[in-house]
């Protein structure tokens, strides 16, 4: 289970690769259910090829497995 700090970690080690991938917004969310958190990545489409449901972060000599959520939604744009 990943904490808010892991997960934010996580966040940071994939907003390039996100970015790149074309996910315009790249946040971190409590998970339903209350197990942990998630990096969730928003994109106007499906990116191709598929992400990995997850990653991993070292704190430490520990690894943690932080789950990477996406969201396909349209940008935000101003009325």
């Amino acid at each position: 289970m990943a904490t808010v700090k892991h997960a934010q970690l996580a966040a940071r080690k994939l907003e390039r690769m996100l970015k790149k991938r074309r996910a315009f917004a790249v946040d971190v969310r409590k998970l339903p259910r209350g197990s942990g958190y998630a990096v969730y990545a928003f994109f106007a489409k499906q990116p191709r090829p598929a992400l990995p449901p997850s990653t991993t972060v070292t704190v430490g000599q520990k690894t943690i497995r932080v789950p990477v959520r996406i969201k396909i939604t349209e940008p935000f744009r101003p009325d």
